[in-house]
C-alpha cells in the first residue's frame, strides 16, 4: 500500500504557475529579472561590478519580497498599503464626532425593578407582592429624582 502525506488544510495549498513559483511569485520575478537586466546594461560601463550588485539588490530586494513574503495572511504590498494608510494618512483624531442614537435605550435599561433588587432570591405569593410593591415605590422615588431619565414600558 502508498502511503502519501496529505495536507492538513487545503486551503493552505497554493496553486503553482509556472515551475515551483506561484502566480504572484512569478509577477514579482519577472519584473525585478527585467529591472535588474536594465540597470546592468545602463550602468556597466559607469560603475564598479561590486555597486552594481549592491543598486541592483537594493531596488529588486523590496519587489521580489512582496511576491515571496506573507504577513497576517496578506502579500506583503497590501500589509504595506494598510500600515501606510492607518499610520500616515489618516489623521489619528477624527475632525467629526458620531453621536451613539443607542445611549439613551441603553441607560434606560438600567431603569428596572431588578436593577434595585439587589437579591436574586425567588418570592413566593405575598413575598412577590410585597416585593413589587416594593420595587416601584424605589423606582418612582429614583424617576422622581432623575427626571431626564424614562422607565422602559
Amino acid at each position: 500500500m502508498i502511503i502519501m502525506p496529505v495536507p492538513k488544510d487545503i486551503r493552505n495549498v497554493k496553486a503553482k504557475f509556472i515551475g515551483p513559483f506561484t502566480r504572484r511569485q512569478t509577477y514579482a520575478i519577472v519584473p525585478s529579472g527585467l529591472i535588474a537586466v536594465g540597470i546592468y546594461t545602463l550602468f556597466n560601463k559607469y560603475v564598479s561590478a561590486e555597486s552594481l550588485i549592491g543598486l541592483i539588490a537594493a531596488i529588486d530586494t523590496p519587489i521580489i519580497a512582496c511576491g515571496f513574503i506573507d504577513v497576517y495572511g496578506m502579500p506583503l504590498w497590501v500589509f504595506a498599503k494598510d500600515v501606510a494608510v492607518t499610520k500616515c494618512l489618516a489623521p489619528k483624531h477624527r475632525l467629526y464626532a458620531t453621536e451613539n442614537t443607542y445611549a439613551a435605550y441603553a441607560r434606560q435599561s438600567c431603569i428596572t425593578y431588578e436593577y434595585f433588587d439587589g437579591d436574586m432570591e425567588v418570592y413566593s405569593g405575598k413575598k412577590r407582592k410585597r416585593k413589587r410593591k416594593l420595587n416601584k415605590k424605589r423606582l418612582e422615588r429614583f424617576l422622581r429624582d432623575n427626571p431626564e431619565l424614562k422607565p422602559i414600558e
